[in-house]
């Protein structure tokens, strides 16, 4: 699958398409859809993700299909970079679970790092740091990324 035009710096490229739509199934068949709100940086089967919007319900399904073709594409470590993200609701909440399990599913793993102090106090009550590794920009909370 093509997309429709990709700009790149080094080896950071910023991702213009979509892999499916919102009442899609996972497994069906996918249609690109043009987008500049997220940059995936390789280095091997390590990726970090770059969101350029907060997480919440309106573009859970655009940062979903981006993860699944980086899921798709294999990865060993995943990284997602909240240095963009001001708030997450509870659809990227649980955006962020399924991709562990994705991640995990295939013997990988998630770490979410440069996450805002509102949101770390969000992820230690809700306990998101037991299933993988959380860090802010001067705390970190230990994760499941050892296991």
């Amino acid at each position: 699958m093509q997309p429709t035009s990709d700009s790149t710096r080094g080896n950071a490229v910023a991702v213009r398409k979509s892999f499916a739509s919102p009442g899609q199934i996972q497994g069906d068949p996918v249609q690109p859809k043009p987008t500049n709100n997220i940059v995936v940086e390789w280095n091997g089967r390590t990726a970090v993700l770059h969101p350029l919007m907060n997480l919440v319900a309106a573009v859970v399904p655009e940062l979903r299909s981006a993860l699944r073709a980086v899921v798709a594409k294999g990865v060993d470590e995943l990284t997602i970079d909240f240095s963009h993200i001001e708030m997450v609701d509870s659809s990227g909440l649980g955006l962020l679970i399924a991709a562990h399990n994705s991640v995990a599913k295939s013997g990988g793993r998630l770490a979410v790092i440069h996450v805002r102090e509102e949101i770390l106090k969000l992820f230690r009550s809700m306990r998101i740091h037991q299933h993988f590794a959380v860090s802010g920009d001067e705390v970190e909370l230990p994760g499941a990324a050892a296991q």
